[in-house]
């Protein structure tokens, strides 16, 4: 057994059938189990699709991976309870209510948003008459679909539950390299001194997707690039980075902090939204001989949106440490590759002794997310042989080579750290809040920005390149 183990509470999945669960949280928990980190537990899948419990165990098993072993998976099997269900419908939840335990609970929420408010209500209504059971709930993004919505979710939330009870998952904090941003810097003085507007020329964040909109037409339409990723994975990423140290390695002092950055964002006028943001939208083009549809022709309802697929900005934190220096942000789908990364540039030295252009003379610090995780530095060394020439060199870290070890799913620690019942990877009402203040604040004043075509299979639109300031980049994907 692990030394880190939780034991003796029940999880309800809601949505347990559907995609989410089947290919991240079954095989999340599994592997929990395997390796020791959860026992004695219950998991009672909650779905509207019809199952016994032995159907849902098949459909289960079908989720693993086959080369597990039998009586492992067997055994993993037994702790399952399915109740089929309308999401809606008050008699479901007192059936749930007969089958928890007193004992802890957890509710997780992997449905569509849109099953939010009845699945709270239900919950409110059916099952906390019984306060001696604690209870946590794990919801999954969006977190409403705009600042009045996502008010609205929170206020709902606390209708039942208090902050230290609400998980609001973000799985980008759950992967190794996110999580190592912390460690890197705090944890290593030779970097934290030079973190700042003296040293930093720009800070690069992507992070692109291979697919198009995949057969989920209705709902990216509805929301778009701005409010599918920047909204939450890029400006947690953002804040990370950008962060001041916090007082102590504790939850609420580091969502402080990711607060702060969040406020200190420079807001848009009617200018600037013009000139530091640029929208694109995929158009058809033959990738590896395959014909890709257009997002226009993905849907028949789609043959007129305007709906961004891809979103470059640029865009300016206005406190001491950063003031000045351009964050550029890209994201979007049907992109060349799947790529996500965070990029810091320093600056050249202010005066250049070797008889070479000073454009080569700048270092570089990559967080690689995906793929390939890890860090790498960007530095230069003399090229051997009789002439002094510079040559770029990169010093680099690989979790896999330098541990040996397989690090799974982003969920796996993130499922883990809620039933522990550590938030620091989760995301805190007021950093929702100030998220979509910034993201709204865009949304009144972008009506005027021109959708550009791109590509499907290329690196977005060439228009990308307007924001950026002299001597600056984008980096190849």
């Amino acid at each position: 057994m692990s030394e880190k183990n939780v034991s003796n509470f029940d999880i309800v999945i809601f949505g347990i059938t559907g995609n989410l669960s089947r290919r991240k949280l079954i095989p999340s928990l599994f592997n929990l189990y395997k390796d020791g980190y959860i026992s004695n537990f219950r998991i009672i899948g909650f779905s509207r699709r019809y199952f016994t419990d032995e159907e849902l165990k098949i459909y289960i098993k079908d989720s693993l991976w086959q080369e597990e072993s039998t009586a492992l998976i067997d055994d993993f099997l037994k702790f399952f309870v399915y109740l089929s269900g309308d999401f809606r419908e008050r008699s479901a939840y007192l059936k749930l209510s007969y089958l928890l335990a007193n004992r802890e609970r957890i509710y997780y929420l992997s449905t569509s948003p849109e099953f939010y408010e009845a699945i709270i209500e239900n919950l409110k209504s059916c099952l906390f008459n019984d306060t001696s059971c604690l209870s946590k709930i794990i919801l999954e993004k969006p977190f409403g679909s705009s600042l009045d919505t996502a008010r609205c979710l929170n206020s709902l939330l606390y209708s039942v539950f208090k902050e230290e009870q609400i998980y609001r998952i973000d799985h980008y904090l759950g992967k190794e390299t996110v999580q190592n941003i912390f460690t890197f810097r705090f944890g290593n003085s030779i970097f934290e001194h030079i973190w700042n507007s003296r040293y930093v020329d720009f800070i690069q964040i992507t992070v692109a997707e291979e697919v198009g909109i995949d057969g989920r037409a209705e709902y990216y339409d509805s929301v778009g690039a701005l409010r599918d990723m920047v909204q939450n994975h890029i400006l947690q990423l953002l804040s990370l980075i950008a962060m001041e140290p916090p007082i102590g390695f504790n939850a609420d002092f580091i969502h402080d902090e990711k607060v702060r950055v969040l406020k200190s964002l420079r807001k848009f006028n009617r200018e600037t939204v013009l000139d530091h943001i640029v929208k694109g939208q995929y158009v058809r083009s033959q990738v590896q001989g395959i014909l890709k549809k257009g997002y226009r022709e993905e849907a028949k309802f789609l043959s007129t949106s305007n709906t961004e697929t891809y979103l470059a900005m640029k865009l300016f934190i206005d406190n001491w440490r950063w003031f000045g220096v351009p964050f550029y942000i890209r994201t979007g789908k049907a992109l060349v590759r799947k790529f996500s990364e965070i990029y810091i540039q320093f600056k050249k030295p202010d005066f250049n002794i070797f008889n070479i252009k000073s454009n080569n003379l700048s270092n570089a610090l990559i967080f690689r997310i995906q793929p390939r995780d890890g860090i790498e530095i960007k530095f230069n060394a003399k090229r051997p042989g009789y002439n002094y020439e510079i040559q770029e060199a990169n010093m680099g870290f690989s979790y896999h080579v330098s541990f040996n070890k397989f690090f799974g799913e982003s969920y796996e620690r993130l499922l883990f750290d809620a039933f522990w019942g550590d938030r620091t990877l989760y995301a805190r009402n007021d950093e929702i809040d100030s998220s979509w203040e910034f993201v709204s604040d865009i949304l009144d004043k972008w009506e005027d920005i021109k959708n550009w075509d791109y590509f499907y299979g290329s690196e977005g639109p060439v228009e990308a390149n307007m924001l950026l300031e002299k001597d600056h980049f984008w980096r190849k994907m």
